[in-house]
């Protein structure tokens, strides 16, 4: 298969990965335009993504890929499920020198546990503006590079079907796996009324108390494999596996809450606590569209504030940016500029804990465990410390595009 490309910056093949014959097999592609945010293995496109791949898989043909989508990602996991060969298109940072190269490359492997297969990466430099900018460029390279196309879910007029309808392209296509476009509206769980959660938990019950507050994860939750996260979404039916409670269960079943770069200064590992009493916090619980994501929702973890300044936590200084710049870069993680362009963050009055946080080391009587409502008690892991119910309600959703 020869890889000429007059856009997609391949890096010279001295820096690829993995087994080169693949170059040699037959390949196929198995395409999906932008779907849910956070999808359910009961979705259709999710379904028939698996057969097509687990099919490419069994036919001795490899699957040509990206990385970094959910709808490139799931077909991945399924070949690699099937023990199928796989060639993958990577995105590296476009400064990486060829020690980071190697070790994003290797990790994508792990991630994935491609070790028991046939598996080439080949890594290209991302655009310097946004790792997003070269994707479609990279689309439309597998999508020429391919023997076989199989379109799943298509958006009508979108970006694959409109590439689809070259000549070169349309004799390549077997719709054998394709289902209709219909993206699953997400759906979260509505928050308590706040003044029902301000009468049934005392002010002075929470002086004293910072809580950290979980969300839906986007992806495979922070140190977890990507192996894992798509086995799981594969078995959901028709739950995401990663909503903000599950996230709550994972924490009570490892007794640990671990930090996330997402949002952090300097990309790191952060844990973030509000001070506001649970009925405050829950008056600035928005849907953040910027994010495709709530700020947080209503389960969490409450932990003495005490407890947390002891263990290294600190409580969060708000700013200008040019107070910000004046700082050690030390500092910087514990410091929150303030904008009139963006949202003012004060009211959140925020404490960070870097790296994770290992809940069996603290007293017991420092830990609480914060549930929406009474009707989730029983979805709720086994908990060593004590359950604060926001609400006595019966469970509702919300939804949110």
């Amino acid at each position: 298969m020869p890889l000429s490309s007059h856009e997609l910056p391949l890096l010279p093949d001295e820096m690829w990965e993995g087994d080169r014959t693949l170059l040699t097999w037959p390949t196929a592609a198995v395409l999906n335009s932008r779907q849910s945010r956070y999808p359910v293995g009961a979705d259709p496109w999710v379904r028939s993504t698996i057969e097509a791949a687990t099919w490419v898989a069994r036919e001795g043909t490899a699957l040509i890929s990206g990385a970094g989508l959910a709808t490139w990602e799931m077909g991945l996991w399924a070949a690699g499920e099937a023990l199928g060969g796989v060639i993958v298109l990577a995105g590296v940072p476009g400064n990486a020198p060829s020690s980071a190269v190697e070790k994003q490359l290797q990790e994508l492997l792990r991630d994935f546990t491609l070790s028991h297969q046939s598996v080439l990466v080949l890594p290209y430099r991302e655009s310097a503006r946004s790792p997003k900018g070269l994707w479609q460029v990279r689309d439309r390279w597998i999508m020429e590079h391919a023997k076989l196309l199989l379109p799943v879910s298509i958006r009508p007029d979108g970006f694959f079907e409109s590439t689809l309808r070259r000549n070169d392209l349309a004799q390549k296509v077997d719709a054998r796996f394709q289902t209709d476009y219909a993206p699953r509206r997400n759906v979260f769980p509505r928050r308590p009324h706040v003044d029902i959660v301000r009468a049934r938990l005392r002010p002075d019950d929470w002086l004293g108390w910072a809580i950290h507050w979980t969300r839906t994860q986007h992806g495979p939750w922070p140190g977890e494999r990507a192996r894992s996260f798509y086995r799981d979404l594969a078995a959901s039916g028709n739950s995401y596996p990663r909503d903000a409670l599950a996230t709550l269960n994972r924490i009570l079943e490892e007794q640990i809450v671990r930090g996330s770069r997402r949002h952090m200064p300097l990309q790191k590992a952060m844990i973030g606590f509000t001070e506001l009493h649970p009925a405050d916090a829950l008056e600035l619980m928005r849907w953040r569209r910027r994010y495709v994501e709530f700020s947080y929702e209503p389960y969490g973890v409450a932990v003495r504030t005490a407890a947390l300044l002891q263990r290294g936590a600190r409580i969060v200084r708000y700013g200008t940016p040019e107070e910000r710049k004046a700082l050690p870069v030390s500092e910087r993680p514990f410091f929150q500029t303030v904008s009139s362009k963006k949202a003012d963050w004060r009211a959140e009055r925020e404490i960070r804990l870097e790296g994770d946080l290992d809940l069996s080391a603290l007293n017991p009587e420092d830990v609480r465990i914060i549930i929406r409502s009474e009707a989730e008690r029983a979805r709720v892991s086994k908990s060593p410390w004590p359950l604060v119910v926001l609400s006595g309600g019966v469970d509702t959703a919300a939804g949110a595009d």
